[in-house]
């Protein structure tokens, strides 16, 4: 029954690893508009295979990450962009100890989607797991003084030697393995030259339900 459970499993993983790999082709296809209409649609998968061992046994995980992205140009001084993530996951074992990527426990979110797609309860014992994360929904406005970008976003300050204050404000979590995006912040950002070289960078961070303490 063990091997049947797990035969069935690794079958539906490749079956969803090759859906989410037609979908991204079709967006990149699709991409290739972008230049007439000022709409760009894109997006990558990537796929993890984790091999935990737990003594006498090991325990497989099979996790996929879909992030889907649309920018949208409607004018020189508009830009709109928004990205949303599925990150489904098999586990041949229990659930309730698979890891699924997501959104760091403290990011600054003032409302968020529910996390957890399917199952709704994570101690069901169901071998599949579906999570999302809407990442970017992001509208900047651009005037010859100044940018305006209000909406979920990236933060973050350049490189730094020891301590970024980006890991502050959008961090990863201990046992993160893709590190591609910086978590979406609720924000709102202004910037302005000040010279050639330089410019006044400024903005606000929203906590949960826009409290100030959270």
């Amino acid at each position: 029954m063990k091997d049947y459970r797990r035969l069935t499993s690794m079958l539906r993983t490749f079956l969803l690893f090759f859906l989410i790999l037609t979908s991204t082709l079709l967006l990149f296809r699709a991409s290739a508009f972008a230049d007439e209409t000022g709409v760009k649609a894109t997006g990558y998968a990537r796929n993890f295979f984790i091999l935990t061992n737990l003594g006498d046994d090991m325990a497989f995980d099979a996790l996929s990450r879909l992030r889907l992205r649309l920018n949208v140009k409607p004018s020189e001084s508009s830009y709109f962009e928004v990205a949303y993530e599925l990150v489904p996951g098999f586990r041949d074992g229990d659930i309730s100890s698979a890891y699924v990527p997501g959104p760091a426990l403290f990011s600054y979110r003032a409302v968020d989607l529910d996390e957890n797609i399917y199952p709704p309860d994570k101690n069901s014992g169901s071998d599949f797991v579906l999570a999302q994360n809407l990442d970017r929904l992001l509208l900047t406005l651009s005037t010859s003084a100044l940018d305006i970008s209000i909406g979920r976003q990236s933060i973050a300050f350049g490189s730094a030697r020891v301590i970024n204050p980006t890991d502050i404000i959008a961090p990863f979590v201990y046992n993160t393995i893709a590190k591609e995006e910086l978590v979406g912040a609720d924000a709102l950002r202004v910037k302005t030259p000040l010279s050639e070289m330089g410019e006044l960078d400024m903005g606000i961070v929203f906590g949960d339900d826009f409290e100030p303490d959270k």
